[in-house]
């Protein structure tokens, strides 16, 4: 299957993906501002956006194999295989990528001191 041929059939799947890998390169970008004045957190965000970031590449790649398996004849226990194979390590890096920005919203602050009553 050539890639060119499975464009019309994928942009349907992109598209709507698009504002979260915009998202991703933003918090890649912002990142990397942000390197020199807030170390930890930005650190944290760069790794949380690249996870998101394969996430979202894998989740493409996904739909292209799919459509690969379908065109050349693949049984639907091989694509459910995959398919459950894929979804775990999507799931595993979605945890991850959101935990981690929950990570860099909180690291390095200095807790509040709690005034007594």
């Amino acid at each position: 299957m050539n890639s060119a041929s499975s464009l019309p059939v994928l942009l349907p799947t992109i598209l709507p993906r698009i504002p979260f890998l915009l998202v991703c390169i933003a918090g890649i970008v912002i990142g990397l501002m942000q390197l020199s004045s807030h170390r930890k957190p930005a650190i944290l965000v760069l790794v949380a956006s690249g996870l998101l970031g394969l996430n979202f590449a894998i989740s493409l790649g996904l739909n292209l194999l799919s459509l690969q398996r379908a065109q050349n004849g693949g049984g639907h226990a091989e694509l459910a295989v995959l398919f459950g194979v894929f979804g775990f390590v999507q799931a595993i890096l979605s945890a991850a990528g959101y935990a981690t920005l929950i990570g860099a919203a909180f690291v390095g602050r200095n807790p509040t001191p709690v005034a007594p009553a």
